[in-house]
């Protein structure tokens, strides 16, 4: 490996066997494949078998007594540089030796995207040495390292105490990999961002902030808890346009993309529900009978809906049972509220007894919905029914009469 050749520290001779040995050791080793945290081929990376034990002992007494404020983590050994210490055995890689024809074998790790450079050691935990083919990890210990030297030893030191040349030094941080749409409605829909490690695992903790026309948005941190582990949900009443998605989390390299905002016009849902009937009439026995429901929306602008609405109710009156079946068409108002979303609803049906004739009527309701995700909504609600007279009487069933729908159910965006 290339080397700084420090004469106040080492002795020329060493430092030059140090280099041959090495070197020379290499030629009979296995080539091996080890991939980046994104997937990409680390190149020149090999199997290498170990040094006897003489071998061994002279390069720790080497490395410690020639850098004497240096710090011995971990004895000398062939089966890995400090390459593959700093980007792959640090991070639970098996021992490889990295770069050991070439100096840019180590480049794919930032090249490929798996890591950032950033300004500061302070928010680094991966360090390049420019012109000296090194690679070092940081520690919480401003300006030290720890670092594989060669074949040698894994050493603690200061980020000059060691023998490579550390004019120019470049500080890494992982990339994260974040998932978010690439549309989104501008409101009522939850808009989640995921936060992973490219090997796999949620990141919770991290900052998510949402960004608009230069107007922060709202920011939050990804939950530390399943089932939302490494997730941040938001809900918000924005015009058109792009917003921008920054996320930044200690350690890390930060992101920043985009999501283009399209209004929830000509959005279509159905959403199934069920829950109790309560008639008003004395005639009708049983206080509490059920509903089954199936609505159709159709959300012609940002806040206003057409709801067709199908619903089977069943009732009670002495020993038998009978259903009405009411078809309704309804506008609904939704309030431009963040995460839990409000709304009133009023409109004309037609009422359906299974004797009788075919009865007109009306409704009006309110209610609320919760969004689960961009797609699936907690709808919980409750309408009052009037229906007028009919012209047959048959058990009652064609006097004025009126109930209440109490309901909870589902809403899909198809």
């Amino acid at each position: 490996m290339k080397t700084k050749v420090n004469l106040k520290a080492c002795n020329l001779f060493l430092v030059c066997l140090f280099i041959f040995s090495t070197n020379c050791l290499l030629i009979a080793d296995t080539p091996t494949t080890i991939k980046t945290p994104k997937g990409s081929t680390v190149p020149d990376t090999y199997l290498t078998d170990e040094a006897s034990q003489s071998e061994i002992d002279a390069w720790n007494d080497w490395a410690t007594s020639t850098y004497p404020n240096a710090i011995l983590i971990a004895s000398a050994t062939r089966t890995y540089n400090c390459h593959s210490y700093a980007w792959h055995v640090s991070e639970g890689g098996n021992r490889v030796w990295i770069g050991s024809s070439t100096y840019t074998a180590e480049d794919i790790y930032w090249q490929d995207g798996s890591y950032g450079e950033i300004a500061s050691e302070a928010a680094a935990t991966k360090v390049s040495y420019v012109f000296g083919n090194h690679s070092a990890v940081t520690t919480p210990s401003s300006g030290w390292f720890i670092s594989k030297w060669g074949a040698t030893s894994l050493m603690k030191h200061a980020w000059n105490d060691c023998p490579y040349d550390d004019s120019q030094l470049k500080y890494y941080a992982p990339s994260l990999n974040v998932i978010h749409a690439a549309s989104a409605p501008t409101i009522f829909d939850n808009f989640i961002v995921a936060v992973k490690k490219w090997t796999g695992s949620l990141v919770p903790g991290a900052t998510v902030t949402l960004t608009k026309d230069g107007q922060v948005i709202d920011t939050k941190t990804t939950a530390n808890t399943v089932p939302d582990k490494g997730t941040a949900k938001f809900s918000y009443n924005l015009t058109a346009g792009t917003m921008i998605i920054d996320v930044t989390k200690s350690k890390h390299f930060p992101y920043e993309g985009t999501c283009e905002l399209a209004r929830g016009i000509g959005e279509l849902r159905i959403s199934l529900h069920g829950g109790v009937t309560m008639p008003y009439d004395e005639w009708y026995e049983d206080t509490y009978c059920f509903n089954a429901i199936v609505n159709l929306e159709y959300h012609f602008t940002l806040r206003w809906t057409l709801v067709a609405e199908i619903a089977f109710n069943d009732f009670k009156w002495e020993d038998r049972r009978f259903h009405w079946w009411n078809f309704s068409g309804t506008m609904r108002y939704y309030f431009p509220l963040k995460k839990w979303k409000p709304f009133i609803n009023i409109g004309p049906g037609l009422y359906i007894p299974d004797e009788g004739s075919i009865r007109f009527g009306t409704k009006i309701g309110l209610g609320i919905v919760y969004s689960i995700t961009d797609r699936i909504n907690i709808e919980i609600g409750t309408d009052f029914h009037y229906i007028f007279e009919g012209n047959k009487e048959i058990l009652h069933q064609n006097q004025k009469m009126s109930f209440q729908h109490f309901h909870t159910g589902i809403t899909f965006r198809l």
